[in-house]
């Protein structure tokens, strides 16, 4: 039987060839990604490329989809302006004369190899934590006193005698996501989040990862940190899927090399401990340091980091390992699958390829793996 969640699309508006597009060329692309199927289009959130809740605001009075953050991050935003934006693309959510949309907002720290050399980054679990609750409670319509939440108060130069309500309120309910690569991560998302979205380069839920039990053992710590703290509501999750599509498998792999780049040099420490090699990890490192960007770093990177990290090449040389992806996500209970950063080197074209991969997933065998006990 056919996966029966949805699929969605990640842009991932920072990289080569796509920092390139106009809002205007997004705007068209995002409607090409609700054509090929996708029902929730993910837009990243990055200083140096379009803003991201503008174009967030474009899709929903124009686009019939479902729309995400992937991610945003408290470091850049301040939490006034945060929860003011959510609640303006919910609302647009709610109209456009189609069915109410959810806006899904997928919050983390930020890649430290884009912002990290910019920006201050304190605190990342409790700055992620204050966010989310400063919006939950804005968006509610309640009254916000920040004297509760000392970190973003003081990182926004915010009185901590300030008190703040919006004077709207929007019907539609946003929800929050969090993206963990490390235990604490994972615990926030477990008890407070509405739901976890899974990276298939992160130490849970790589292929490896996959296929030896150890997401699915993940995913039944979570819930039992879950009821632990209260929190009774379902646990929903999302697989995102990295990958680089294109006729030229050559071209989409050379491709990945940047977005591998940066998550690598972000994660250098962990993917030590899981054996990759130290030595393209220590030169990533030192060339994000030295103030290197993306495209001059990604040549450090060599075949056995870039096929842990992304799925890329052509659909053939793609295909069977998605589908042991989409397979499990079925079986674990994702409500959706999404095709991610970096997706490839001519956007359209990855778009369209997208749409050609899920009608391959149809009409095929499943790949079972035995349960896991708990």
């Amino acid at each position: 039987m056919a996966y029966q969640g949805s699929f969605g699309i990640h842009f991932a508006i920072h990289q080569p060839g796509w920092v390139s597009l106009t809002a205007s060329e997004l705007l068209s692309l995002a409607e090409q990604a609700a054509s090929a199927g996708a029902e929730r289009i993910w837009v990243n959130d990055n200083f140096k490329a379009r803003h991201t809740y503008c174009l967030l605001s474009a899709m929903a009075a124009r686009v019939p989809c479902a729309l995400g953050t992937l991610v945003t991050y408290p470091y850049a935003r301040n939490p006034m302006d945060m929860a003011t934006a959510f609640g303006t693309i919910a609302e647009l959510l709610a109209g456009n004369g189609v069915e109410p949309r959810e806006l899904a907002v997928g919050i983390s720290t930020g890649a430290w190899a884009i912002q990290g050399r910019l920006v201050d980054q304190p605190s990342p679990t409790q700055s992620v934590q204050e966010a989310m609750e400063i919006s939950r409670q804005l968006l509610a319509g309640e009254e916000v006193g920040f004297d509760r939440y000392p970190l973003l108060a003081s990182y926004f130069h915010i009185r901590p005698t300030a008190r703040f309500r919006l004077r709207f309120r929007t019907g539609q309910r946003v929800s929050f996501w969090i993206p963990p690569k490390g235990p604490r991560m994972l615990q926030l998302a477990a008890e407070q989040c509405d739901g976890v979205i899974f990276n298939s380069y992160t130490q849970y839920a790589a292929l490896p990862f996959v296929r030896d039990g150890t997401l699915e053992r993940t995913i039944r710590e979570m819930e039992r940190m879950r009821i632990a703290s209260g929190n009774l509501t379902p646990l929903r999750r999302i697989f995102k899927i990295d990958v680089s599509l294109g006729e030229d498998g050559d071209a989409a792999r050379n491709f990945a090399r940047n977005f591998v780049s940066f998550n690598a040099a972000d994660d250098a420490d962990r993917y030590r401990g899981l054996g990759l090699p130290a030595d393209q990890l220590r030169a990533l490192q030192d060339r994000y340091q030295q103030g290197a960007e993306i495209a001059e770093a990604a040549s450090s990177v060599g075949n056995e980091l870039l096929d842990w990290v992304v799925l890329a090449g052509t659909l053939s040389e793609v295909s069977d390992r998605f589908a042991e992806y989409v397979d499990c996500a079925d079986r674990l209970g994702f409500e959706q699958v999404v095709f991610a950063v970096p997706l490839g080197p001519d956007p359209r074209k990855a778009v369209e390829l997208s749409g050609r991969l899920l009608g391959r997933m149809t009409g095929r065998p499943k790949v079972e793996y035995p349960t896991v006990l708990s």
